[in-house]
């Protein structure tokens, strides 16, 4: 079934899993991941994010290697998010960071912190549009399976403007998912869908930051996404 499809028919029951974030994809084992003849190790996972992943950075990658068995990378840049995503990781692109490690998933946790630039003028909607499908289609090309996008919250200082930004990169997923070949697609996670009964978990109303309770939330969610993805694929 594909994901649009898979989206659609989830019952809700599948929230009752442990730990599961979503009902997307039902209850995974967790454990070996899937021999497929591409790798003869350990595959890898590389996470791209925002200041929200800069602070997990050695948790999450530890998760992701202990837990999962896979090899964990992680990068953030404090502030990073949509308008960075061509060349604002340290001078590298979204595609070269990914590149690097060439992983058989890829995680693009880059959230909505310069959404604010679209109501001073900075930026337009078209940039804004044009550098997401861009980002995207380099972590398509540098990553060997699946994409997973994780949609950012909309706690924002400019929440309509980060509702935009939001609703453009589950734009291009959901409309690029039936021109990707199968096992080398984009997979959507709402984190704000599963984050939204929990004011606990961050900061502030208007703040993506997160408390301890949501910063284990949010690994955790990432960890399992990734898993999930790798059992059921894309």
């Amino acid at each position: 079934m594909g994901a649009t499809a898979a989206f659609a028919a989830a019952p809700a029951a599948a929230y009752t899993c442990p730990g599961n974030p979503s009902p997307v994809w039902g209850c995974p084992a967790f454990g070996a991941w899937k021999a497929d003849g591409i790798f003869n190790w350990r595959p890898s996972v590389t996470v791209i994010g925002d200041s929200l992943i800069q602070g997990l950075r050695s948790d999450l990658a530890n998760q992701l290697t202990s837990t999962q068995m896979f090899w964990g990378h992680t990068f953030g840049v404090g502030g990073s998010s949509f308008f960075h995503w061509n060349n604002g990781l340290d001078g590298k692109e979204t595609g070269g960071w990914i590149g690097e490690h060439d992983p058989k998933h890829s995680v693009l946790a880059l959230g909505t912190n310069d959404a604010a630039k679209l109501g001073t003028g900075a930026v337009t909607r078209r940039e804004v549009t044009d550098q997401i499908a861009w980002a995207m289609e380099r972590a398509w090309q540098e990553t060997q399976r699946c994409v997973i996008v994780i949609g950012p919250s909309r706690h924002n200082a400019s929440p309509t403007m980060a509702q935009y930004v939001r609703g453009e990169m589950a734009f291009y997923v959901w409309t690029r998912f039936g021109s990707k070949p199968a096992g080398h697609r984009f997979v959507w996670f709402d984190w704000d869908a599963h984050s939204a009964a929990h004011p606990e978990w961050f900061l502030g109303p208007n703040d993506p930051h997160m408390t301890t309770a949501g910063k284990q939330a949010y690994r955790d969610a990432i960890t399992y996404v990734a898993a999930a993805t790798d059992v059921n694929g894309c």
